[in-house]
């Protein structure tokens, strides 16, 4: 015999335990997940350059931060990049709870936000980032003499779709709010391969229609409020 309300139950049951995944993917929370963007022996390859960091300057923030690569020497002196690809700003946040910086660096440079500007169903939070951004901006702060933050690079306009826009201009808008009322800088680096619409590139500035072709032109711009 059928036990509707057993049944029914059991439905409710796994909605809540499945269900909690899918409104989060409906939202367009920011979780902070990084877990499987860097391994641990990749962090622990973090700590070990931090505990014999001198003036070294470090990158931090998402893929546009790890594809420039080894950026040394910059400002004529070393740097470490601590780019990880794919990483939010909340995760970033979280990241930091496991780098352990004995001192603080001379100048830090953070790209972030084009993984919080994912399209979800649900448009992004403005707020949420904000306050994501504010608090990780203190936390990098903390870590550096000097912090220097960019504006979001551009998108090609084929891959636009893959991206809430009005997210994409707002998160740069609020990172530059947060350091007007901080002491970090922000710059926009990549004003040269905007198009008409800032949010996308101008043809032939990506490689993959999100990471650029040429990271060294933007760094040599971000250099100038750095090694000042």
């Amino acid at each position: 015999m059928r036990r509707p309300g057993l049944y029914g139950g059991l439905a409710l049951a796994v909605l809540a335990l499945a269900g909690g995944g899918f409104f989060f993917w409906l939202e367009g929370a920011d979780r902070g997940y990084y877990a499987h963007l860097v391994t641990p022996d990749q962090i622990a390859a973090l700590n070990r350059a931090f505990a014999s960091m001198g003036d070294d300057i470090v990158l931090f923030g998402d893929s546009h931060s790890e594809y420039i690569g080894d950026a040394s020497p910059l400002c004529g002196r070393p740097a470490i990049n601590a780019g990880v690809g794919g990483i939010s700003a909340r995760g970033y946040l979280n990241l930091l709870e496991g780098l352990r910086m004995p001192r603080r660096a001379s100048a830090g440079l953070l790209t972030i936000g084009i993984n919080s500007a994912r399209k979800k169903l649900l448009p992004r939070s403005r707020s949420a980032f904000r306050n994501n951004a504010a608090a990780l901006v203190e936390a990098l702060e903390s870590r550096t003499q000097k912090l220097v933050v960019t504006a979001i690079p551009p998108v090609d306009a084929e891959v636009a779709h893959q991206f809430d826009l009005a997210a994409l201009k707002g998160f740069s808008e609020d990172l530059e709010a947060v350091c007007r009322k901080t002491s970090c800088r922000f710059v926009d680096p990549f004003v040269e391969i905007r198009g008409e619409n800032p949010v996308i590139a101008r043809p032939g500035a990506t490689r993959d229609g999100v990471h650029l072709v040429d990271y060294r032109t933007p760094l040599a711009k971000s250099a100038a409020q750095l090694c000042d």
